[in-house]
């Protein structure tokens, strides 16, 4: 993400299934989702979580005041591709009250 490079071993994911792990789960961006179905195909669950709306997703990236300018710019940037992959996933959960996106992707996990 943003010329840092991150990644999980497939032996590692493949040990703890092994040892009876029915879930793994992953905070990626949308290629390491992406990377994560094409390793495990049909046994991948994708869960996108999403702003309410794109101007929300700018307020609070700006909110945050950590970043500057142009780092802002280039999340946005990105954040308009990323959003536009949400079909390829699962499922989608709009992270508008922090609280219920969790209770609902603890859900969508539990139905799995």
């Amino acid at each position: 993400i943003f010329n840092n490079l991150y990644g999980t071993l497939r032996s590692e994911v493949e040990r703890l299934l092994d040892d009876g792990r029915t879930t793994v789960l992953f905070d990626v961006d949308v290629r390491g989702a992406l990377a994560i179905r094409r390793a495990f195909a049909s046994d991948a669950y994708l869960v996108f979580v999403a702003p309410p709306s794109f101007d929300e997703l700018v307020r609070r990236l700006k909110s945050r005041q950590t970043e500057s300018v142009e780092a802002i710019e280039r999340r946005v940037a990105r954040a308009a591709m990323e959003l536009e992959m949400q079909p390829q996933f699962d499922a989608v959960v709009v992270n508008d009250v922090v609280d219920r996106a969790t209770a609902e992707i603890e859900a969508l996990v539990r139905k799995q």
